[in-house]
């Protein structure tokens, strides 16, 4: 997938990253005037800060992406409210994908289908933006131990990675034939580091692929803030953008220049 790939004359854009909103407005009644601040239910607490953190940092030109844990729904009926309400939020490009929370993140072809205009799926493919190819994939937890890990996990982290390689093999296809290449912007809901902040495979995998930038969420807890590994490792810059960590506001990622 393409998305206006004439780079002359543009302004300049940001990437913002966030995750983990957990939303559930289809177990709402259609009509929440009586809902007070204090009986909210913590994710409409959250709800409310972000939405007012991205309307002070987001700007229409801007893409922003959110590697997972998007919506507490269960189907795509029960989503609807949810990308309705993640679809008012400002942004040029809402790039979505797959958490372990998002039991409605089917198959891509009916997730394409109740997307809204400026919403775009992430997993296994890639598309490219014009000044940047976003790829990535469903992630599954980095094992402590690699040499004991049940059959079940093991068989969901090959799936996987089958598919992260699926959508780097596209990401380096969408490269143009002429000129530098762009950038690549992975998503993956889990850190891709252990508990002693050793990397994954997949952290190869990215690296061997040039991918630029990866972004994660996942983790919820001061203590997994501090030390999960963020920052320049292998080439690829590294950051987490759950939303608590990030204090609930789009964590800015990447700014990329105007261009003549």
């Amino acid at each position: 997938m393409v998305l206006n790939n004439n780079l002359t004359g543009q302004p300049p854009i940001r990437i913002w990253g966030l995750s983990d909103f957990h939303l559930s407005f289809g177990s709402m009644p259609a009509e929440m005037a009586f809902i007070s601040p204090s009986n909210e239910p913590p994710w409409l607490k959250n709800a409310r800060k972000i939405s007012q953190a991205w309307s002070e940092t987001v700007k229409r030109n801007d893409i922003v992406v959110l590697p997972g844990d998007i919506s507490a729904a269960k189907s795509h009926a029960s989503v609807q409210r949810d990308l309705a309400w993640l679809s008012k939020r400002a942004g040029a490009a809402h790039v979505l994908s797959p958490g372990n929370h998002d039991h409605w993140f089917g198959r891509m072809s009916g997730v394409q289908r109740i997307l809204r205009p400026n919403q775009f799926a992430i997993d296994g493919n890639a598309i490219d933006l014009g000044r940047v190819i976003i790829a990535g994939a469903r992630s599954q937890p980095t094992p402590d131990d690699p040499t004991n890990i049940q059959l079940e996990i093991d068989s969901k982290a090959k799936q996987s990675i089958e598919k992260l390689k699926r959508s780097l093999d596209q990401a380096k296809a969408l490269q143009p034939t002429d000129g530098p290449p762009k950038p690549i912007l992975v998503l993956w809901h889990h850190p891709p580091f252990d508990r002693w902040g050793r990397p994954d495979n997949v952290v190869e995998l990215m690296s061997q692929a040039g991918v630029s930038v990866c972004v994660f969420g996942h983790i919820h807890t001061q203590a997994q803030w501090q030390s999960v590994p963020q920052g320049t490792i292998q080439g690829i810059k590294f950051a987490c953008v759950a939303a608590d960590s990030a204090g609930f506001r789009p964590r800015l990622i990447w700014e990329i220049p105007s261009t003549v």
